[in-house]
């Protein structure tokens, strides 16, 4: 459980810096921003890949690996954490990381709606909007154009779950070692979209927020992805997913001590019921 306490913390560190970013610079474009945080991800994970093979066992003839990569990757960082780095200028940390995590109650809906998960999760899915409801009206930086931006942020997060999940897949089929098939992913995620984004760069200079950037790269996309893939691969799933269920309480302590911003009760409240949710949604 240490791997994913360690993901935990460090996936609530990445939403923080971002936050006291956003506070100190108003000019902060979203798009450029994470098209940095990509370039770092990028620097710090291929010499990762190419030790486990990279790039002579990628499955570069499928389709639905490409696919995964793009739908689960690209459009997940592109359109989805760009909404999330919106939410968090917008409302802060406290208040989108919890309602961006609702991404785990829609797939489990969804899943409800295939047949894979059992009722209990539309017990989860009413904890969760009502965690969510009393974060929203608890107060914060935020306004609705943030929040809205929370909200659409789960729903692609929801959508791109399935798209990486097919390309792990199929890189795991090549390679049978599910560290090397999912930092494959996380690489071929970090070109494709530092090559779409690479013109955009240069709207905001990564002078501005240095130590931000490369942290929240660091903390979100390199080392809180690793524990947590670590963790797949020697815990089960639901173990894991409960776990990482404490992150939308755990931020608002992150976020009071390194963006500054207020812990507020009904927020606190609203993240506990929310994080119950997310453990029932997990464990159904």
């Amino acid at each position: 459980m240490g791997l994913v306490g360690f993901a935990v913390i460090m996936w609530s560190l990445a939403p923080s810096l971002i936050s006291r970013l956003a506070s100190r610079d108003p000019s902060l474009d979203p798009l450029a921003f994470n098209g940095w945080r990509m370039l770092f991800a990028l620097i710090f994970t291929l010499p990762i890949a190419v030790l486990l093979g990279f790039p002579c066992n990628v499955p570069w003839m499928s389709l639905v690996f490409h696919l995964g990569v793009i739908v689960g990757g690209v459009v997940s960082t592109v359109v989805g954490d760009t909404m999330f780095v919106y939410a968090i200028s917008r409302t802060g940390a406290s208040i989108a990381l919890p309602t961006a995590y609702l991404f785990v109650v829609w797939t489990g809906l969804v899943d409800y709606l295939l047949g894979v998960t059992s009722w209990s999760i539309l017990a989860a899915a009413v904890l969760s909007v009502g965690g969510i409801w009393l974060v929203y009206y608890g107060g914060g930086r935020g306004d609705p154009k943030g929040f809205v931006a929370a909200i659409v942020t789960s729903l692609i997060w929801t959508a791109s779950n399935y798209g990486y999940k097919w390309a792990v897949e199929e890189a795991y089929a090549l390679t049978g070692n599910l560290l090397a098939a999912s930092v494959h992913v996380a690489t071929l995620r970090a070109v494709y979209t530092v090559a779409l984004l690479a013109p955009i760069m240069a709207r905001w200079s990564v002078l501005k927020g240095p130590v931000e950037t490369i942290g929240a790269s660091l903390t979100g996309y390199v080392l809180g992805a690793l524990a947590y893939i670590a963790a797949l691969s020697l815990l089960p799933a639901s173990i894991v997913s409960v776990g990482l269920s404490a992150n939308p309480i755990l931020v608002q302590l992150v976020a009071w001590t390194i963006a500054g911003e207020k812990l507020r009760g009904r927020v606190i409240v609203g993240s506990i019921l929310l994080s119950i949710g997310i453990a029932i949604a997990a464990t159904t």
